[in-house]
């Protein structure tokens, strides 16, 4: 009995999973690439702007709005738009912006695993402990993303440790986690507000 409960309470977490990703049939992986899409969009348009930033030693004190995109999209859509709007987007905005994509596509990857773990979790954006959550899964999975372009750095570049901790790590974790703790819920709370007043039947 208690093996059988087991094995139902597996397939229930599989499920709920499964759910998350949206694309179990055609109309839902077409409605995620295209809320991927826009969020790409979006993306690259807020990265082009010169958000202002204070350099204190190696911290960099500002805010880059275009991150916490990433983190929404994924806690509306799922780990799959999460993912592929950090990856396209950052590697869009390294081509329009740079001419350029650092590292090949790989930074670009660490970028959509932000979107992916915050996607990995469902919210409720209308009760502010969920947004809580939000916040601090954003601030996880952009840690997380740091840390890999960290180590692409330290590996693939071969750039020395402390130029990678100085030039690297300390400006996007100083730029990034506020970013992530407070622009992520706000975007996901102005977001359910829109679609409560104005596509009310399209919220899950």
């Amino acid at each position: 009995m208690s093996a059988d409960s087991e094995e139902s309470n597996d397939d229930i977490q599989m499920s709920q999973i499964v759910d998350r990703l949206n694309v179990s049939s055609g109309k839902e992986a077409a409605v995620t690439l295209a809320a991927a899409a826009i969020a790409v969009v979006l993306y690259v348009i807020l990265t082009a702007i010169p958000w202002p930033y204070t350099m204190v030693s190696l911290f960099k004190l500002g805010i880059l709005p275009s991150l916490a995109v990433i983190s929404t999209i994924g806690a509306i859509r799922g780990p799959v738009a999460g993912f592929l709007t950090g990856y396209l987007g950052e590697i869009l905005a390294g081509l329009l912006l740079h001419g350029t994509i650092l590292l090949g596509t790989a930074t670009a990857a660490a970028f959509g695993v932000c979107g992916l773990v915050v996607g990995i979790l469902s919210y409720d954006f209308s009760r502010g402990r969920s947004l809580g959550k939000l916040s601090f899964m954003s601030a996880f999975g952009f840690v997380l993303t740091t840390l890999l372009v960290t180590a692409l750095s330290l590996f693939v570049e071969v750039t020395a440790p402390m130029a990678a901790i100085g030039f690297l790590l300390l400006p996007y974790l100083t730029v990034g986690l506020p970013t992530m703790i407070l622009f992520t819920p706000v975007y996901a709370r102005v977001w359910h507000i829109f679609m409560r007043r104005f596509l009310p039947s399209h919220l899950k």
